[in-house]
């Protein structure tokens, strides 16, 4: 079906809706359970206790519209938080969601005219980040790989990169077998991730349980 142009929606062509959505489904795992749950389990604490005393620079990779990053800015008002993010739906809503809530520890930047490995070398960022965060978005890229090259170009030394993505048992026919939630998400693949991963020439159209541990 993919063979050939993809006939599904691109994130912008997809545009507020998608933002939205992403928002509706992230923003509580992140408030509920990866703020109070996950980030104390990082470093035995120490994460959350720089995030909480110290004037760290973090960057949110694929924001979407900043809705999860503002809540982690909300959470910890001495660090510093950069969201970045390309498709122009949700940069608008980031940027819009920024001056509602008059953050002035979260920036907004779009990722297509400053990309996350040209942020040091541009003289866009100042220092080298302390902390990154890919909340279910490496299994959406084109080239994660690439992705994964500029996050190593621009965290600073003892710097921590944590990746939130969605659990896969590798081949699909295991994971019909054993996956509780296989059909739901073969689903929004083909309608979401499925076509961001092909969006690009040579895509390696991962799709949402495109990422397995042996992948990664």
């Amino acid at each position: 079906a993919f063979r050939g142009q993809c006939l599904a929606p691109s994130y912008d062509e997809a545009g507020e809706d998608l933002a939205d959505a992403m928002a509706r489904l992230h923003v509580p795992e992140v408030k509920f359970n990866f703020i109070p749950k996950v980030l104390p389990l990082i470093q035995d604490g120490s994460l959350l206790q720089r995030l909480n005393s110290e004037n760290l620079l973090c960057a949110d990779v694929g924001a979407s519209g900043a809705d999860c990053t503002m809540e982690m800015a909300l959470q910890f008002p001495k660090a510093t938080f950069h969201a970045y993010e390309v498709a122009d739906p949700a940069l608008d809503r980031a940027r819009e969601n920024v001056k509602r809530r008059g953050l002035q520890n979260l920036k907004i930047i779009d990722a297509k005219i400053h990309p996350l490995g040209k942020a040091i070398s541009s003289g866009q960022v100042k220092q080298r980040y302390d902390f990154v965060m890919c909340y279910d978005v490496l299994h959406d890229l084109a080239h994660p790989e690439q992705l994964i090259e500029e996050v190593r170009e621009v965290l600073a030394p003892g710097g921590v990169w944590v990746i939130v993505d969605i659990a896969s048992n590798g081949e699909m026919a295991e994971n019909v077998r054993n996956h509780q939630k296989a059909a739901t998400y073969y689903g929004i693949s083909v309608c979401v991730c499925l076509p961001s991963g092909l969006s690009a020439d040579g895509g390696r159209g991962l799709g949402t349980l495109g990422f397995p541990p042996e992948v990664a």
